[in-house]
């Protein structure tokens, strides 16, 4: 028995069967250029909302507006999903590499639904809002909770997620935080000097004893 020539045949057979599909490959290839040029699937985009092309009474709004006004976040959908402002907003390379990575017919490597752009939509005070974008769907799809102020703090939308602390720390402006949570029904009170910055705001309670204590300071 020639031993060597057998694990010679052995050794080809295992390489052969190590050869992964070609549609694997072709994704795997597709996933590098996304992550090259955007360092992940999901590429995130700053998105100034004039270039939106919303109307004039909705371009001045901020995402404490966006989080309770439905009509609002159904325009801004619209407007993201429009093919126009993709094509603005992102580069061909990008588009063509989505595009070759979706239309596989198999996804060895279970990437298909993470293959998709991320729109950072920016007010003009700051805040924003995220959407996941779909190069094959008309409609932009809102990230849930994911308003912020400039600095990065939460947007609450509901009353029951109006609680922890608020400070300005990060620069934002919290007067409009305050209202935003006296709008939400908090049982606001306030404490130190008038007229002046708030900087904190602190929530606590469950319900209609929902209360937050903010503090105003006179520099």
């Amino acid at each position: 028995m020639n031993v060597e020539g057998a694990t010679a045949a052995v050794a080809s057979s295992t390489a052969l069967e190590r050869i992964p599909p070609v549609e694997a490959v072709n994704e795997l290839n597709k996933a590098h250029t996304l992550h090259a040029i955007g360092g992940d699937l999901r590429p995130m985009f700053n998105v100034p909302v004039h270039m939106l092309g919303l109307p004039a009474s909705h371009r001045t709004k901020t995402a404490y507006e966006f989080v309770k006004d439905y009509n609002m976040r159904s325009m801004v959908s619209s407007a993201v999903g429009d093919a126009g402002v993709i094509s603005q907003v992102t580069s061909s390379n990008l588009i063509g590499a989505l595009q070759d990575l979706k239309s596989l017919v198999t996804s060895y490597l279970g990437l298909r639904d993470q293959a998709g752009l991320i729109f950072k939509v920016v007010f003009t005070d700051g805040s924003y809002v995220q959407f996941t974008v779909d190069i094959d769907s008309p409609l932009g799809t809102y990230i849930e909770d994911s308003a912020r102020t400039a600095a990065g703090q939460a947007i609450p939308s509901s009353i029951d997620d109006v609680r922890g602390t608020w400070t300005n720390g990060g620069g934002d402006n919290l007067g409009p935080m305050a209202d935003h949570f006296g709008r939400l029904g908090a049982t606001m009170t306030f404490v130190g000097a008038a007229g002046g910055a708030i900087t904190s705001i602190v929530c606590s309670g469950v319900g209609a004893e929902k209360v937050c204590r903010v503090t105003r300071v006179i520099y």
